[in-house]
């Protein structure tokens, strides 16, 4: 089973970098590729990326075309049973790639899976909530 790790950046090398590090430090015992999606960056030269970490896949734009389209850039030359798309500011923890495998391959029926996030200060970063109906705005106002 095989990982595609996306990575977006634009003008974020060495956040870009610390994040392709944890992936390399935290991706054991499973197969993966990291693909980056360099958006037209200007503050360096992306081949840096490629001097520093040469097993990424690497996929220069020739414009920003944006954080969505950057995605389906790197979905379509990604090689993985499993897609990550991961933000360029994250950094992995210990096993966090394994354990949503573990989910995956224990419940055949999910497609998706969204992970717990949490700051550096160890609180929970909340990523969804509900959308508001008007019937709430009413109560609330």
């Amino acid at each position: 089973m095989t990982v595609s790790i996306i990575v977006i950046n634009f003008n974020t090398f060495e956040i870009t970098c610390n994040c392709i590090r944890s992936v390399i430090d935290n991706a054991i015992n499973f197969t993966y590729e990291i693909i980056l999606v360099d958006n037209f960056s200007t503050e360096c030269n992306p081949a840096m990326f490629k001097e520093k970490f040469p097993s990424v896949k690497l996929i220069t734009n020739k414009s920003n075309s944006g954080f969505a389209e950057g995605n389906n850039l790197g979905i379509s030359n990604a090689s993985g049973t499993y897609i990550l798309l991961l933000n360029s500011d994250t950094f992995l923890t210990e096993n966090s790639i394994k354990k949503c495998l573990a989910v995956f391959n224990k419940n055949k029926d999910i497609a998706v899976l969204g992970c717990r996030m949490v700051y550096p200060n160890g609180e929970v970063q909340h990523s969804a909530r509900r959308f508001r109906t008007i019937n709430w705005e009413i109560l609330i106002c």
